[in-house]
């Protein structure tokens, strides 16, 4: 299962985003490949389906620093309209609010 982030937010019956992680990663034990998960924001204000250019930046270190008491290796997709560029804005952004993560590369860091 591949768990999407941004529409979790648009349509949910109230239940946390954090109270599922568990059943999600449950469906990749036998995978020898990390959880997949999906990262947009909301173009439009809040529950707005469609994607934004952009990752707001604030919205991905929170589910970062939430998801990271889980300790499990996962990777996110980004899904933005911007595409790369919109990935590397990221991640200047990320450096200059967590100076603390420990970049891998242009893309990949540890929390």
């Amino acid at each position: 299962m591949v768990l999407d982030v941004h529409h979790h937010n648009c349509n949910n019956n109230g239940e946390s985003i954090y109270e599922l992680i568990p059943k999600i990663f449950s469906t990749w034990k036998n995978e020898n490949l990390p959880p997949k998960f999906h990262f947009s924001s909301p173009r439009d204000g809040e529950k707005d389906r469609k994607h934004s250019d952009f990752i707001n930046t604030n919205d991905f270190i929170t589910f970062l620093e939430n998801i990271k008491s889980f300790n499990t290796d996962i990777d996110i997709m980004l899904e933005c309209k911007e595409k790369d560029l919109a990935l590397f804005k990221l991640a200047d952004d990320i450096k200059v609010l967590k100076p603390g993560y420990k970049w891998v590369d242009k893309s990949t860091f540890i929390v």
